[in-house]
């Protein structure tokens, strides 16, 4: 079993932070997410953090793009090179039976030589496409891309899943489509093994139920024959990683139904660690956090540390911090892994 050998609260100012990324570039720790009022309101911004070793962190930037920013992602483009995905919910939402109703989504890219400093925004894909995660393999930049098909609205749940490419991580072509019928990926991680092979982890919102489940995929190059297990269980906003060719993954878990553990807290969510096989996860580690939580962030530092970026609302649910501002209040947290058994 994995445990937690550190854990290091990034951001904590009675505001919801949340929907994390990671990065490790220019010999720093680099952490970016997103600050609100709540997990659905039409002010998010996107802050990065900046920490040398892992415990103390500062604020490098905030950046305000119009609009409802959300899940910021960082990739490292070079050595001198970093750039910063954000998607935003364009003019605002409005009511409806769900209590609210999206809009018009735009996803944007700014690149920096020194995570403080950003380009202008320029828009990446067509309007209502969401670029969720992007992995660089062999040269290449891979993407997880989702949105509305044709002429529908994102409250009918008429959405496509493309995996797609690019060189530049400016101009994208579609390299395939995934899913069919009530099987339509949204957050999507990937993972590329050493044979070139694929590996896709994604939450699934089913079409006629609204229900959610979570499947594995896998296709070879190029990437246009995919196989689908579903895993049985459901995992939000999967991360995953490779370490000495085994892979992780990261996400939110449901401890009522996923978990023998007792829990005694009003929201079943969490966020756990499984080792994940071909079609098959194993959890190893279920990390401090309850609530609103994970939307983690992954990677190995040149030191072999697995370390992990996440949210949670768990020192409000718990108690430990009075919460009496009418927000919906987050923190962020860094935690290193060790994996040794």
């Amino acid at each position: 079993m994995a445990r937690i050998s550190g854990i290091v609260t990034v951001e904590r100012d009675g505001l919801h932070n949340g929907f994390t990324d990671i990065l490790f570039w220019q010999g720093a720790y680099w952490i970016s997410f997103r600050k609100s009022q709540g997990h659905i309101s039409p002010d998010g911004e996107t802050f990065i953090s900046v920490s040398g070793d892992g415990e103390q962190w500062r604020n490098a930037c905030r950046i305000k793009i119009p609009g409802d920013n959300r899940d910021p992602r960082l990739i490292a483009v070079s050595e001198n090179r970093m750039a910063l995905i954000i998607s935003t919910w364009m003019d605002g939402y409005t009511s409806d039976s769900l209590g609210f109703q999206r809009k018009r989504l735009l996803s944007f890219i700014m690149f920096s030589e020194d995570g403080h400093n950003w380009t202008e925004p320029r828009q990446t894909l067509p309007e209502n496409r969401w670029l969720w995660k992007i992995r660089r393999f062999n040269d290449r930049y891979y993407a997880a891309n989702y949105g509305l098909t044709e002429g529908a609205t994102w409250s009918s749940r008429r959405i496509s899943f493309e995996f797609m490419a690019s060189d530049d991580l400016v101009n994208w072509e579609k390299v395939s489509d995934l899913g069919e019928g009530d099987f339509v990926p949204i957050e999507t991680d990937m993972a590329f093994r050493e044979d070139g092979e694929v590996w896709l982890v994604s939450r699934n919102d089913i079409k006629t139920s609204g229900m959610v489940d979570s499947h594995f995929s896998s296709a070879l190059p190029p990437y246009t024959n995919w196989e689908t297990v579903n895993l049985g269980t459901v995992i939000h906003s999967p991360e995953l990683v490779t370490i000495d060719r085994n892979v992780y993954l990261a996400g939110r878990c449901d401890m009522v139904k996923d978990s023998s553990l007792p829990w005694p807290y009003p929201r079943e969510w969490s966020m756990a660690l499984w080792k994940l096989g071909r079609g098959a996860v194993e959890p190893i580690l279920y990390f401090p956090a309850c609530g609103d939580c994970s939307y983690p962030g992954m990677l190995v530092d040149p030191n072999g540390n697995l370390c992990i970026s996440y949210y949670s609302q768990h020192a409000y649910g718990m108690g430990v911090i009075p919460s009496t501002s009418g927000f919906e209040p987050a923190d962020i947290f860094f935690a290193k892994i060790d994996l040794s058994e």
